[in-house]
């Protein structure tokens, strides 16, 4: 009687571990498609910046690396900028407005690393991926982005003791392999011919991207997501790209007051309007779901996921050009490497069980 009360017992407990097992697999299932989704949203996001280089003011700037760069970084402000009021609003609505950011900057440990992540993915990586895609266009930029899932996952491996497969470290070198090959098909001709500088900045943005993984995803524990993503990841980034406008004008030799003329234009050009709102919105969603994601499924596989955006980019460019939008072309050396690097996408995400024992306790 005794062993058969305790085999039932052991049968309960087996399957109650078997519905927890499916709830944390489906947990951080939905994580990577937030992650995806964050993709998607960056591959419209980086068109659309595309499209509004094309217009007054740019179009009216002489040419030159630095005044090139403190133009992008002005786009980056006005993107951050809207950015930041579409999730004050949504933040408002929810409960989570003001009253909630003044409590959380005030965290301490939490406040200081979604700071230091919001710097690493704000003011740092959209500068450096905008500056690129400026320079050698948003497949490239977007292909060499992949690399930074191994920033993440070593630190996140250290720090946060993720549970990094063997299986999965394979698919991480198969999805840097395939964004070597994107890169070494083009070189630019005469529509990039800063090519190479802006593959520089790809990759300074990767390890801008890879720092705001880690150090997102010890906040996302803590915080509540929008919250946090509205305080740091925008809220920082916006005055601190405004002070980029400033400073960069200035000690690049074009003038410290000219960023935020630069800036004036940009936002009181009605050609720009819809592009600009749609931009912010994007870059507002693009943002959440990846805090969201870094919550769910953790650094590295969230990273790897959100860089699916290197797949996503060809087809939203085509799609823009069928509109006539937007002109767009690729490699077929580019369009090689971004299906390796899918297929080290499928590597990482082959099993699912695995995603149980993601975190090490």
């Amino acid at each position: 009687m005794t062993q058969n009360t305790n085999g039932a017992v052991g049968t309960g407990g087996t399957q109650a571990l078997d519905v927890l097992n499916s709830r944390k697999i489906r947990f951080v299932i939905q994580g990577m498609f937030y992650a995806m989704m964050s993709g998607l949203l960056v591959a419209v996001q980086g068109n659309v910046s595309s499209i509004v280089q094309t217009y007054a003011p740019f179009i009216d700037l002489p040419t030159g690396v630095a005044l090139g760069i403190l133009a992008v970084i002005c786009l980056s402000f006005c993107q951050e900028l809207i950015a930041f009021i579409v999730l004050l609003i949504v933040n408002t609505i929810r409960g989570t407005g003001p009253r909630e950011y003044i409590r959380l900057y005030a965290s301490g440990k939490p406040a200081l690393f979604l700071f230091l992540a919001g710097c690493g993915g704000g003011p740092f990586g959209i500068c450096c991926q905008l500056i690129a895609m400026s320079m050698c266009g948003v497949t490239i930029t977007t292909a060499i982005a992949v690399i930074n899932p191994i920033i993440a996952a070593v630190l996140s491996r250290i720090f946060l003791k993720e549970n990094i497969k063997p299986r999965v470290w394979v698919g991480i070198v198969i999805v840097i392999a395939g964004a070597i090959m994107a890169v070494v098909g083009p070189s630019g001709g005469d529509q990039y011919p800063h090519f190479f500088i802006g593959v520089l900045f790809a990759l300074l943005g990767s390890f801008g991207w890879g720092m705001e993984g880690f150090l997102g995803t010890f906040g996302s524990d803590i915080v509540d997501t929008y919250v946090g993503c509205g305080c740091f990841r925008i809220g920082c980034s916006t005055p601190i790209l405004f002070l980029l406008t400033i400073l960069v004008g200035g000690f690049c030799g074009i003038g410290f007051g000219d960023g935020p003329v630069l800036v004036g234009e940009i936002l009181t050009d009605g050609a720009n309007a819809l592009p600009l709102i749609l931009l912010g919105i994007c870059e507002a969603m693009a943002a959440y779901t990846t805090y969201l994601a870094f919550d769910k499924a953790g650094a590295a596989r969230t990273l790897v996921f959100v860089n699916t955006y290197a797949i996503w980019s060809i087809p939203v460019g085509f799609a823009f050009a069928a509109l006539g939008i937007f002109p767009y072309s690729v490699a077929p050396l580019t369009v090689i490497g971004i299906v390796v690097s899918l297929i080290g996408l499928v590597l990482i995400a082959a099993n699912p069980k695995e995603l149980v024992n993601m975190r090490d306790n």
